[in-house]
């Protein structure tokens, strides 16, 4: 599974949030796989979460909102200390 996943599906199965989900659930690069435009028509807080979750570098393309939730960052970071640098401010200071 890669990436790309997204990119070839149809435009109609592209904009189905639901089959973007599964999808990111079980692409680990998921929302690489379309333009940044389509990648900010995907985005919920559900989908971000799973994304960050199963690749903390998805964190580069995740919701302000996101980056600033402690729980869902600190999962991230102990994945990846990468993640670190699109945390929240806030959480970048909070030691």
């Amino acid at each position: 599974k890669n990436g790309d996943s997204l990119k070839h599906t149809s435009k109609q199965l592209q904009g189905d949030r639901e089959t973007v989900l599964a999808t990111v659930e079980t692409t680990r690069d998921a929302l690489w796989g379309g333009s940044e435009e389509k990648v900010r028509r995907w985005r919920d807080r559900e989908i971000d979460r799973t994304a960050v979750e199963k690749n903390p570098k998805a964190s580069e393309l995740a919701s302000e909102e996101l980056l600033g939730d402690r729980e869902i960052m600190l999962s991230a970071v102990q994945q990846n200390a990468y993640a670190l640098e699109h945390a929240s401010e806030e959480l970048r200071g909070d030691r």
